[in-house]
């Protein structure tokens, strides 16, 4: 029988169990509660102390793009800082994916990357890289943390740094990644004793420092006041506010904005600006935008907040118009992809909020009304539409979407799901997050993604996903059987990338085997092999109780949702068509 060890987690053992217990102090002092760990010898040391300390809360993933996209899911679900511990070599290049994601969208994720000892750089020692390299075109900050070692002057100047690099990911207005790479000696494995070690240095402890918070650009009134005057602009205007998804603006600033300038706000279903819904909203835009009315009275103002929309008719809406855009970007944002006529407005806060209103109101009163009597005439109409549809795509999102109820929190999948779900998902009183990543509108990583966010709110979560997507995760639904997570996968399967049927190559040679591709994936044995329930649906009526039965409310369901191939397109255009034209 193998011995076991009984040694205490707060025993520094030998030097890296110190330095790790060292590192970890500093972790909790920034804010971080979530870690994922991704088991290797070389972060050994790291990840038992990380595992051990009861003010962390571990999730093990062995796939390494998985636990990146599971800690950027904690990040974003939870608003705080969240950790990712990797061994070293190719284990970090597998956090790209994730990274860049969080780059794009300024989501806090911390990489502790794990490092061979130093002295093995550049001699083609195995498992290992230049790991900085990796990390540097994404991170805000990155250290190159020294071997831990008895000058404690030096290693309280490394925790200083570290504590630095830590504060850098929630820097105000431009939060994003950060990189501690963590050298360990040891020819094997960092965890084994070393003879003569007799614990830490004498003299003053070593635990978290204190730094000072790395403080953003903070709202500036005055600036907000020269831009309106250079640009001319008063009370009285046609204005709108665009709400785009990763908005980190505060509702209550919107809230403030909407209300003293009497503007519509078209509000992303990912701008958490629907559930519960801020004044003014209008969830419509997508089909509204192509109402004749728009196309003879244009807009005198627009304040566009967050990311783009997610709709490309709201993009060809802004991009057709001439007036000022202010963007809630700094002056070092080089360009707009949606506007040649934009300005930079700067961070936005409630002071910020009101000094737009009293600059700005009240606004055109007669415009807000239209879009609000618009707004309501265009959601009857879609319900009027779907109600002369046949199953397919549209009728079995806008089930899932009524569904969406019953779940504390939604996440849209990039490609189809979200735009379905864009439309779909319609005002509310009640408070439901609903989350993207929408920072490169890639399909990577949403499963695990999901799984980060359950894990961080331990709110009973549902995610609408297409199956090509669910196919480029799909090992991903390993983390989504752990014990205590409760939620479910709808997978609506639609023969492959029906995005594409949109676009010109769908008329061309081997557009289906080549683009479309179909895939060839069975969830019913994807779900059986990681454990989780299933349900296949065919109709509405499934569909229907798949989502409301109560024996699936205790774990996560995996929910294969199969509708027609071609049945989108023509869908969409008449649903569009219904809402524009509904006149009761």
């Amino acid at each position: 029988m193998t011995a076991v060890d009984t040694r205490s987690w707060v025993d520094d053992y030998n030097p890296n169990a110190l330095w790790s217990r060292l590192l970890v102090e500093q972790l909790v002092a920034a804010g971080i509660r979530d870690v994922v760990l991704c088991p290797g010898g070389r972060s050994a040391a790291m990840a038992l102390q990380i595992f051990h300390d009861p003010r962390l809360a571990t999730t093990v993933q062995t796939d390494e793009r998985i636990g990146g996209f599971t800690a950027l899911g904690m990040a974003l679900a939870s608003g705080r800082p969240a950790a990712v511990c990797t061994t070293s070599g190719s284990a970090v290049g597998n956090l790209v994916p994730a990274l860049l994601e969080a780059d794009a969208s300024k989501i806090p994720l911390v990489v502790l990357s794990c490092d061979r000892p130093v002295g093995y750089r550049g001699t083609g020692a195995w498992q290992t890289t230049d790991q900085l390299a990796i990390c540097a075109p994404f991170v805000r900050a990155a250290v190159d943390l020294p071997e831990p070692g008895d000058d404690v002057p030096a290693m309280r100047d490394a925790l200083r740094e570290a504590a630095a690099t830590l504060a850098r990911a929630t820097r105000g207005g431009d939060e994003g990644p950060v990189q501690l790479n963590i050298p360990f000696p040891g020819a094997l494995c960092p965890t084994a004793e070393q003879p003569g070690w007799l614990g830490a240095p004498a003299g003053p402890a070593v635990s978290a420092v204190g730094v000072p918070p790395v403080d953003g650009p903070a709202p500036r009134t005055e600036a907000v006041t020269e831009l309106l005057d250079e640009l001319g602009v008063g009370p009285g205007l046609r204005g709108l506010i665009v709400a785009g998804p990763g908005l980190r603006v505060p509702r209550s600033a919107v809230d403030i904005l909407a209300e003293t300038t009497g503007y519509p706000v078209l509000a992303d279903a990912a701008s958490g600006l629907r559930r519960p819904a801020v004044r003014n909203v209008v969830c419509e835009a997508d089909a509204l935008v192509f109402h004749p009315f728009l196309a003879k009275t244009r807009p005198e103002l627009i304040i566009r907040l967050g990311q783009a929309p997610v709709s490309h008719t709201v993009h060809s809406y802004l991009k057709a118009q001439d007036c000022p855009q202010l963007r809630d970007v700094g002056t070092d944002v080089p360009g707009d992809v949606l506007s040649d006529a934009s300005h930079a407005l700067g961070p936005v806060d409630a002071a910020v909020a009101r000094r737009l209103g009293e600059r700005l109101g009240p606004g055109d009163e007669e415009w807000r009304t239209w879009w609000e009597d618009s707004a309501a005439r265009a959601r009857r109409g879609l319900e009027h539409g779907l109600r002369k549809l046949a199953w397919g795509e549209s009728r079995a999102v806008a089930t899932i979407c009524r569904a969406g109820d019953g779940f504390g929190f939604v996440h849209l999948a990039n490609s189809m799901a979200i735009r379905n779900g864009n439309l779909h998902l319609g005002p509310e009183p009640v408070a439901q997050p609903v989350f993207a990543n929408r920072g490169l509108n890639g399909i990577d990583g949403t499963i695990a993604t999901f799984a980060g966010e359950l894990i961080a709110t331990q709110a009973r979560g549902l995610l609408l996903i297409g199956d090509q997507a669910a196919c480029h995760d799909l090992s991903a639904l390993g983390a989504l059987s752990q014990d205590g997570l409760r939620g479910c996968v709808c997978v609506v399967n639609n023969g492959g990338g029906a995005v594409f049927d949109f676009v010109a190559c769908h008329r061309l040679p081997g557009y289906q085997e080549a683009i479309r591709h179909p895939p060839a994936v069975d969830f019913a044995g994807a779900a059986r092999a990681f454990g989780l329930p299933f349900r296949r649906c065919l109709d509405q009526a499934q569909l229907t109780r798949a989502l409301t039965d109560p024996d699936l409310r205790a774990t996560v369901t995996l929910v294969e949702v199969v509708v027609p191939p071609d049945s989108l397109a023509g869908e969409l255009d008449r649903l569009f068509l219904s809402m524009v034209r509904r006149r009761r």
